[in-house]
This record gives structure tokens, C-alpha cells and sequence, in this order.
């Protein structure tokens, strides 16, 4: 399988840390969802996993990438394509923003009519406005409007009864 064996030092766990999350990932990603029942398939699935382990799977301890591009030095050309994407990518959202920007301002002016707020106080009265949104006084005088509330009224119809109860009104 290409693999050797290797002792960690005692009482060093800096060393033990990474086997025991290269066996954690192995249980969860290989053994347990697949659960070889013979040997065979057991050494068929562990070289399958160790293949994809090592070529495919993108590791967050090593920037994302894999370990065979690690090892093979293309680490710094990885990273140097995905800092020019990135910047691509700001560049481009940055000139959507900008067109964005643009289109608002030059169409603000052709929907939003400029509103003369001192030609329509001159021309149009509270009571006008009043009227526009249905508004009617309760009376002729001036001043604040005021009605008795119509639950404190006890000559209007619609007012709760006391309620009886067993003992008596409550």
C-alpha cells in the first residue's frame, strides 16, 4: 500500500495529533459508511480512500488544497490563481455597484417630479387636504375635534352588560 510505519515519541502529542484526525477521518469517511466485510474489501476501500485522501481531497490545515499539490510545489501557484480570481471577482462586483449607481441616479431624475412644496401651500388649504382624505369635523368650531369614547358612553347600545356570575356582579 506504500505506507510505513512510524512511531510517535512518547509523551510528544504535538506528533500523535495528526494521526489521531487522519484515523478519525478514515473511520468517518471510509470505514463506517462503506463497512468492508472481508478483508479484501477492506484493503480494496483503504486504497481507494487513501488514493482520493492524498489527490482529491482538499485539506483546511493546508490552505485547501491537497497534499499531493503540496508536495509537489504547486501550493504557491494555487494560491496565486485563486488571489487573482478573488480580485477578478471584487473588480467586477465593484463595476456592477458602479453601473448600478449610474443607472439609479440617472433615472431618479425622470421618475421623481420635483415637488414646488410652496406653490402647493399657496394653493391648497388644511381643510382641503382634510377633505381629500375624508375627514369631517363633529362640529362647525374650531379647534381639536374630541368625541366621548365609546366605551366609557353608557348610553350606547353596543356596551358590555355586567356579567353574572354564581355570586353576584362583577
Amino acid at each position: 500500500m506504500g505506507m510505513t510505519h512510524v512511531r510517535t515519541s512518547p509523551y510528544y502529542p504535538q506528533s500523535n495529533g495528526k494521526i489521531e484526525r487522519f484515523h478519525k477521518s478514515y473511520k468517518s469517511e471510509c470505514v463506517r459508511p462503506f463497512v468492508p466485510l472481508s478483508l479484501d474489501e477492506a484493503r480494496r476501500l483503504t486504497t481507494g480512500y487513501i488514493t482520493r485522501y492524498n489527490d482529491s481531497r482538499l485539506h483546511s490545515a493546508i490552505g485547501y488544497i491537497t497534499p499531493r499539490d503540496m508536495l509537489e510545489g504547486r501550493d504557491k501557484e494555487i494560491f496565486a490563481a485563486r488571489d487573482r480570481k478573488l480580485a477578478e471577482a471584487r473588480e467586477r462586483r465593484k463595476q456592477m455597484r458602479q453601473t448600478r449607481q449610474e443607472q439609479v441616479a440617472s433615472s431618479a431624475d425622470s421618475w421623481r417630479p420635483a415637488i414646488d412644496f410652496a406653490a402647493i401651500k399657496a394653493a391648497i388649504t388644511i381643510a382641503q387636504v382634510l377633505a381629500l382624505l375624508g375627514f369631517t369635523p363633529g362640529c362647525d368650531r374650531a379647534g381639536q375635534q374630541r368625541s366621548a369614547c365609546p366605551l366609557s358612553n353608557p348610553r350606547l347600545p353596543f356596551q358590555a352588560e355586567p356579567v353574572q356570575s354564581e355570586r353576584g356582579t362583577r
